[in-house]
């Protein structure tokens, strides 16, 4: 790749939505981290890698999901989109519970498999840990960029007007 190819992947990043932004950082990071435990394969120690991968890729569908949420409750078929939208919040639960009840089967009660140990509960537990600080972080950024986005517009009050009396008593108070 030479320059001005990688000066217009870095000018395309750059102009991407925030949450696209975040999307791509957070697949880098769990890809890097990933490819820094395969040696691990190696020492017979295949349960981090892969406990890893099973917390990244239940991360990536959690963050994928809560940014694809919003556009479709704003959607113009509100009905359906609505459903859409509580099955990939079930969805993000289900996983989450999956996948934490099944590497903590393989780590502490393996023989419940067969002796099947392959995925590593604590490894799937720090997976899942960084996609909400990511999430934090990245608002913290996108507010401090763009104070607009925190800034509550006052509302002008109604001042009260009287009602006119109707009744035959209020007339006469």
């Amino acid at each position: 790749m030479d320059k001005p190819e990688k000066a217009s992947l870095i000018k395309r990043f750059v102009l991407l939505p925030p949450a696209k932004k975040d999307f791509i950082l957070l697949c880098l990071f769990y890809v890097v981290i990933f490819v820094l435990l395969t040696p691990l394969f190696f020492l017979r120690h295949s349960e981090w890698p892969l406990g890893w991968l099973l917390g990244a890729g239940v991360s990536v569908f959690a963050y994928w999901s809560i940014s694809k949420i919003p556009s479709l409750l704003l959607g113009k078929d509100s009905q359906g989109l609505t459903l859409s939208s509580i099955v990939l919040m079930g969805g993000r639960l289900f996983l989450y519970a999956a996948s934490l009840v099944i590497s903590a089967i393989c780590t502490f009660r393996p023989e419940w498999f067969g002796g099947w140990n392959l995925l590593s509960f604590w490894a799937v537990v720090i997976a899942i840990i960084p996609m909400p600080f990511l999430v934090i972080l990245s608002s913290l950024h996108e507010t401090k960029k763009d104070p607009a986005i925190t800034t509550v517009t006052p509302v002008e009050e109604k001042k009260a007007t009287p009602k006119e009396p109707t009744s035959p008593e209020d007339k006469a108070q």
